[in-house]
């Protein structure tokens, strides 16, 4: 029970150096990379999702989970142990959910769409917003400079079940709006 404990929290910590390396490439992307940088950081960070999400959805994870289901409850619900337990038991059967490729193919759609804020005479206005219990949206609101278009972009991350999404984006305008002198 001790090694299957420890194992799983040496595992856990792996993950969350990984993912600290993660946030330093997303920092120094969103702080410091030069204009036609997207490309070739969005490749690093597929990379590095990629390997991300190979040790998460592995499956001694899910051997580790069973073994140590008995000792979780025996504990008290709120103990560290149990909720560790827990929680990385619901990522695990989460990740599992999605396929490596899309985790991938997520993170570099996610790091491609920094390369608008690069360029001048656009605005990007972007939201992120959780949904339910893990799923994300991601939002570009995108206007160019003489452009009679306003964009708008979004990545979902969806893991709900028995939910639809929907976008709505109601609109009530009128071709001929009244000029306003200030």
């Amino acid at each position: 029970m001790e090694t299957a404990l420890a194992e799983l929290k040496h595992r856990l910590a792996r993950l969350t150096d990984l993912r600290r390396a993660e946030a330093v490439l997303v920092w120094d992307m969103q702080v410091f990379m030069p204009p036609g940088g997207a490309p070739s950081r969005a490749a690093q960070l597929g990379t590095l999702e990629e390997l991300i999400h190979e040790r998460l959805v592995d499956d001694r994870f899910g051997e580790l989970f069973e073994e140590l289901e008995p000792y979780a409850a025996s504990l008290p619900h709120d103990s560290d142990d149990a909720c560790l337990i827990r929680v990385a038991r619901g990522d695990w059967d989460r990740a599992r959910r999605v396929p490596t490729e899309l985790a991938v193919e997520f993170a570099e759609a996610a790091a491609e769409s920094y390369e608008v804020d690069a360029e001048p005479l656009r605005a990007v206005v972007s939201f992120e917003r959780a949904v339910g219990e893990s799923s994300r949206l991601t939002q570009y609101v995108i206007l160019d400079a003489g452009s009679r278009r306003l964009e708008f972009h979004l990545l979902v991350d969806w893991h709900e079940r028995h939910t639809l999404l929907k976008a709505c984006f109601p609109l009530n305008w009128s071709r001929r709006l009244p000029r306003r002198r200030y």
